[in-house]
């Protein structure tokens, strides 16, 4: 006789189920209610946590053990794997006590030393032991040459470390800059070694790696897959004024003619501005350092000017904020001057309020001029500043109540230009060493001052308009060596006007990366051409500063100062 079914074995169950149930006449008192147990099913514990889990732990022991991954030479001489690299950082530019960097060491040299002689390393002797006693004394072009591997090993570190609580793509993200960076100097084959028992070797146990990384990011599917719940958007009736209120960007482009002198009244729109983008307008970010004065300028929601606005419609125009306070605006160079005045106006622009007036007076051949003479006072160089002083003295005539440059090559005469001046004559270096007092920063570097960089194309104009000040307020300045000069900054000045954009903010970016490596907290970018090469959203840019910003907020704070 064949063993009864699965289907049959349930219809048993289920009529002596039916046949042992109590008649309704003779109800039995309730008994405590039963506990549904649940057992999980055998082999349905490998969900995407625990592989992350695990994946985050073995990828913790490959970099905290120091498996090889990598060879490739460092300050220490050579290193194979990422703590070796971060150690060597750290300990050559003392950010972290060397006991931090010893704990990192030590569960390495443990293992290494258990596997060769059977002893335990002494702690004393574990910067002999990784030759890290003389990386302070060694050249950074080592470190400078392979950026990717550096930058890479620090996040291999720092994700290692924080993916014991909780797994993130870190781990990846530096695992993958490390590879690129091995790739890059064997494709090209730049930095040239030539010494055989330097050169860089890749180790199998980094694909190990790489996989761990790959395998420590939490994927949830089901929450990826959830639709998102429809939205309904009110729109406004098209009688209502919202309709009328098309997109337009955030900052407006304004072109101005190259005309000797023009004149903007406060009760005027800018002249030929306009929304749409334009090949030659720059964008009015804000500066990351805002001062605090009674007549502050919020720079972070500049106002549109638009027909339907309060500020440019006609009407009473508000006298209260800025009765006869002109500024007087004299450049050099046209990118400047719109830049300038494009930030001037959408700054100053609020609610039921008018920018304040302004008067320029722009010659871009002055600047030619003054370029060919260079740093010297020659005979074209005296002729260009007499034209200069004529230009201050046509705006103190016309009314201004103070005058700013926008071009920072012409703050390297400003004394020159601004002898016997009647009103105040912004520099924009002073500007900046004011915005950088009120925001009282705090040194990278314990126990030493605020140190600040300054970039520029011309260190010897620089130092006019920016080292002095500095350094007489008590600030660290920092500037790019010849070799930097040579081989990054100026370069990325000639891709940019070649229109290499990204090689143009590559070089820019290894250029601003090398002084804040050396603690930099702030770095000026003091010349127009290195503003607009790197693009908006990049997070360098925090650590920049845009003279511009500083310069166009006092002239505003100064138009809009109460007149006798």
């Amino acid at each position: 006789m064949a063993p009864p079914t699965r289907r049959e074995r349930a219809a048993a169950a289920a009529a002596a189920a039916v046949e042992a149930r109590p008649s309704s006449s003779a109800p039995t008192p309730a008994g405590p209610a039963a506990v549904e147990v649940q057992r999980r099913r055998v082999g349905g514990g490998w969900t995407s946590r625990r592989i992350s889990f695990y994946a985050s732990r073995a990828y913790f022991i490959l970099i905290i053990l120091q498996i090889p991954l990598f060879r490739v030479p460092c300050r220490a001489g050579t290193c194979t794997t990422p703590i070796q690299v971060t150690s060597s950082q750290l300990v050559s530019n003392e950010i972290f006590p060397p006991a931090v960097v010893k704990a990192m060491l030590y569960p390495g040299a443990i293992v290494s030393s258990l596997t060769k002689s059977k002893t335990f390393p002494r702690w004393s002797d574990l910067f002999d032991m990784y030759n890290l006693s003389e990386a302070k004394n060694a050249s950074a072009v080592i470190d400078l040459q392979r950026l990717e591997i550096l930058a890479g090993s620090y996040f291999c570190v720092a994700g290692a470390l924080v993916g014991i609580i909780n797994p993130g793509r870190m781990t990846l993200f530096g695992t993958l800059l490390v590879i690129w960076g091995l790739v890059k100097e064997a494709l090209f084959g730049k930095p040239v070694n030539s010494d055989p028992t330097q050169s860089t070797y890749v180790y199998p146990t980094i694909l190990i790696a790489l996989i761990c990384a790959f395998m420590s990011i939490t994927y949830n599917v089901k929450k990826t897959a959830r639709s998102s719940p429809p939205v309904s958007i009110a729109k406004p009736l098209k009688s209502s004024a919202k309709s009328k209120l098309k997109s337009v960007a955030i900052y407006p482009r304004c072109s101005l003619s190259d005309s000797l002198h023009l004149v903007g009244g406060s009760r005027r729109r800018w002249a030929s501005c306009r929304s749409q983008s334009s090949r030659f307008a720059y964008s009015a970010r804000p500066s990351p350092i805002v001062l605090k004065t009674d007549h502050a300028v919020d720079p972070s929601e500049p106002k549109n000017l638009d027909e339907s606005s309060s500020a440019s419609r006609s009407g009473l125009y508000i006298t209260s904020c800025h009765p006869s306070g002109t500024a007087g605006v004299m450049g050099a160079s046209s990118t400047s001057s719109l830049r300038f005045l494009e930030k001037f106006v959408c700054w100053g622009t609020r609610d039921r309020e008018e920018a304040p007036p302004f008067l320029i007076c722009n010659d871009p051949l002055i600047k030619k001029e003054l370029l060919a003479s260079g740093s010297r006072v020659t005979t074209e160089c005296s002729i260009a500043l007499g034209k200069l002083r004529q230009k201050r003295l046509f705006l103190e005539q016309s009314g201004a109540c103070c005058i700013a440059m926008p071009c920072q090559f012409l703050h390297a005469w400003h004394d020159e230009i601004s002898q016997g001046c009647s009103v105040p004559f912004l520099h924009v270096g002073d500007c900046v060493v004011k915005e950088l007092q009120a925001a009282n920063l705090k040194p990278v570097e314990y126990g030493s001052n605020v140190c600040v960089g300054v970039l520029a194309t011309d260190n010897t104009l620089a130092r006019k308009c920016y080292l002095d000040k500095l350094e007489s307020q008590g600030f660290e300045v920092l500037c790019p060596d010849e070799a930097s000069m040579k081989h990054t900054v100026l370069p990325s000045v000639d891709a940019f006007r070649k229109g290499d954009m990204e090689g143009a903010r590559n070089l820019l970016r290894v250029s601003l990366q090398v002084l804040l490596v050396r603690a930099a907290n702030k770095i000026i970018l003091a010349s127009d051409d290195l503003i607009g090469i790197l693009p908006d959203d990049d997070p360098l840019l925090k650590k920049c500063i845009d003279p511009l910003d500083a310069l166009v907020r006092e002239a505003i704070i100064c138009a809009r100062a109460p007149r006798p």
